[in-house]
């Protein structure tokens, strides 16, 4: 076999265009080599494939194609049974087996805002980060810890279920105060994470979309921010959380804390209908089986129209002035659920970014047996750039620089240019170890979390953890 490659998707003499490529835009293809003859071979996903022969131009092959909007899959098939396959750099080498380069084809209208790109997103976890001028001991009712070095309460209860029901009362005009110092780090966007009223204090159980948790402040107190924030350019993005509510809500109101009737005390509910009970009250679809999260019906029409209709929960925060929305578990969300997110959003401010969380390739992800197109114009911005912080963290911990090349050309290769510029590159989030224990060589896995809070980071091993997050590395390892 030849060992020299004869097509390279990222260099522009074999493919005109880099990555992927608008609608019925001209895309020519070439491959290196005298084969006598080379078929240009393609299919739309889930499509038959088409054969069109290249035309041989002395030395290499060529051809031009344009497409519909779509994901595709190509390949070169020669006279003699043998194909030009593709390796780790994403180079095509001629195989005996059949191999598949992919094609993102994008709608023309597909304009993603430019003002993320090249930007510095600051991640807030609202409880922990700053109380500002206000004291919220007692406040509430909440277990409030006195001390903002306390550890918080992680262990189960009686009854084995971790509540996470303490709280350290970082509060939204705490975050307004840290303005000029997020400033100072050159930060153009605040990502926080949830802040609608919710039992727990990560607040990803859902209480009431349409209020602010009090504990954090008042939607003028959000006003303010959102305001203080386009005064020094920064853009504030919430986070959406629309795949489940908390059983401690307004819409499931599980324990009468609520003065409405939530499902799970009456069919008669307006709620009811948003839930898939399988024998009610007590047993209904959960996020992952955690009984605190019900799941929504994202496909019932009075759950879409209250979060994407007229005077609903995304027109209310896009009017108050917020820049975008990052969507938890978006793979868990319909197509057409995202789909008329976005044009609520985008009718609202066309400027707006809307983040999606995908932990792997976004542009051919498949979900629950659905391939997603989060890329082609109708759905998603920009996702959370899992697989680069994972290829990242094994390079600086191994060396493995092979990892890292294949995941930043494939990238290049798959998604529009205006996504690659506006991805939310991450090392940690909330989901993930932080970055220093991430790069630390200490072993995490398979331990509770007590023996978890007993791990600390000290001498050599924090040294050396300092060192890798600073991207240095160990050239000796092999």
């Amino acid at each position: 076999m030849q060992n020299k490659p004869v097509y390279n998707p990222l260099n522009k003499f074999y493919k005109s265009r880099k990555g992927a490529v608008k609608e019925e835009q001209p895309v020519r293809f070439r491959v290196k080599g005298d084969f006598g003859k080379v078929d240009f071979v393609y299919h739309k996903d889930n499509e038959d494939p088409l054969y069109l022969p290249m035309e041989n131009k002395g030395g290499y092959f060529e051809i031009t194609a344009s497409f519909s909007v779509g994901l595709y899959w190509y390949r070169f098939d020669l006279n003699n049974g043998l194909f030009i396959g593709q390796d780790e750099n994403l180079y095509g080498k001629i195989t005996d087996e059949p191999c598949d380069f992919q094609l993102s084809v994008y709608s023309k209208d597909y304009v993603v805002p430019k003002w993320l790109k090249g930007g510095i997103i600051y991640q807030i976890f609202p409880d922990r980060f700053n109380r500002g001028d206000t004291n919220p001991i007692e406040f509430c009712g909440r277990k409030i810890h006195h001390d903002l070095h306390d550890d918080p309460y992680f262990l189960p209860d009686e009854n084995g279920k971790v509540l996470n029901d303490d709280f350290f009362g970082g509060t939204i005009c705490g975050i307004t105060e840290k303005l000029p110092y997020l400033k100072s780090l050159n930060v153009s966007t605040v990502y926080l994470n949830p802040i609608f009223k919710a039992f727990s204090n990560h607040r990803y159980d859902t209480g009431d979309f349409m209020q602010i948790d009090p504990l954090l402040g008042t939607e003028n107190d959000l006003k303010e921010l959102i305001s203080k924030a386009n005064e020094l350019n920064i853009k504030i993005i919430l986070d959406g959380v629309f795949n489940h509510v908390g059983d401690d809500s307004v819409y499931f109101n599980k324990y009468n804390n609520y003065p409405s009737v939530g499902a799970y005390q009456s069919k008669e509910s307006k709620y009811y209908e948003w839930f898939d009970f399988i024998s009610y009250p007590d047993e209904y679809t959960s996020w992952w089986g955690i009984k605190t999260l019900p799941a929504v019906n994202k496909e019932n029409p009075s759950y879409i129209d209250y979060i994407c209709g007229k005077n609903g929960v995304l027109e209310h925060y896009f009017k108050l002035g917020i820049g975008g929305i990052r969507l938890d578990v978006v793979d868990e969300l319909p197509q057409n659920f995202v789909r008329r997110l976005r044009q609520t959003i985008k009718s609202v401010n066309k400027n707006a970014i809307i983040i999606g969380e995908v932990w792997e390739d976004a542009s051919n992800k498949i979900s629950y047996g659905k391939r997603r197109e989060y890329f082609l114009g109708k759905e998603l911005d920009s996702v959370m750039n899992y697989p680069l912080k994972n290829a990242v963290i094994d390079f600086v911990k191994t060396g493995n620089s092979k990892g890292l090349s294949t995941v930043i050309k494939t990238q290049i290769d798959h998604y529009p240019k205006n996504v690659l510029d506006s991805l939310m590159n991450i090392l940690s989030t909330h989901d993930t170890a932080r970055i220093l224990s991430a790069v630390d060589d200490v072993d995490i896995c398979n331990k509770t979390k007590e023996e978890l809070s007993k791990i600390t980071l000290l001498g050599e091993n924090r040294k050396t953890a300092v060192f890798r997050l600073k991207a240095g590395r160990d050239f000796s390892i092999p």
